[in-house]
């Protein structure tokens, strides 16, 4: 009826764009308004034959009839500007979907970016071992002390990475050492760490992870 072809008319005006959903409605709309059309020129061709049949002709019938074709014509053209529309609009949303999907990929990479800086940042690289072990390693070396006696152990400043684990002091708060003695060589700030004896196993906890990874190459000597 009319009330549905104005109630469509004003939806879609206000529309900016349409979900799936609305979009079937409109269109579902459209077909029903278009099945209305065909009954009213169907309505029209009888009237006009019955006029035909009759020889007569009938003011009040004629207007009538006039009136049918002017409604059918401006709701004929109606259709076609609220399937152009719908048309239109259904672009609108495919266009806004490639937009979503293109800002959804983009968040993804800079939160793929984001995490990636915040490991770079939070990671340090750990190496364990005995004296004998580091030394191998070239990571410490033994200097002074007299006859062999009373030599300090001092790091080298070499420090292959490839030979270091990784560390991410955002997850890990603290590490392991397989024997009940342990001291930290490297510089890490006294107040980030501490060192606790649990069971027959030294361990370090991280108390404060940003002073602790400031200093990025940490060394354990064991035993």
């Amino acid at each position: 009826g009319d009330s549905t072809v104005g109630m469509l008319s004003q939806g879609l005006q206000t529309e900016q764009s349409l979900t799936e959903p609305q979009t079937r409605q409109a269109l579902d709309a459209i077909a029903v308004i278009n099945k209305s059309i065909g009954r009213t020129k169907e309505m029209i061709r009888n009237l006009e034959g019955r006029l035909q049949k009759s020889g007569v002709r009938v003011a009040g019938l004629q207007k009538l009839i006039a009136s049918l074709k002017q409604s059918v014509s401006e709701k004929e053209g109606l259709v076609g500007q609220l399937t152009g529309r719908v048309d239109s609009l259904q672009v609108q949303v495919v266009g806004l979907e490639g937009a979503v999907q293109q800002s959804q990929e983009t968040i993804r990479v800079k939160d793929m970016a984001l995490e990636e800086r915040r490991s770079e940042l939070a990671t340090i690289y750990l190496m364990m071992g005995t004296k004998k072990e580091l030394s191998t390693s070239g990571v410490i070396v033994s200097k002074g002390g007299f006859l062999g006696l009373g030599k300090t152990v001092q790091l080298t400043g070499r420090f292959d990475e490839s030979q270091f684990s990784r560390l991410d002091t955002d997850q890990e708060k603290f590490v392991r050492t397989p024997s009940p003695k342990a001291r930290v060589l490297s510089a890490q700030p006294a107040s980030s760490y501490e060192l606790k004896i649990e069971g027959e196993q030294m361990e370090l906890h991280i108390l404060d992870p940003r002073e602790f990874r400031k200093v990025k190459h940490l060394v354990i000597m064991t035993g």
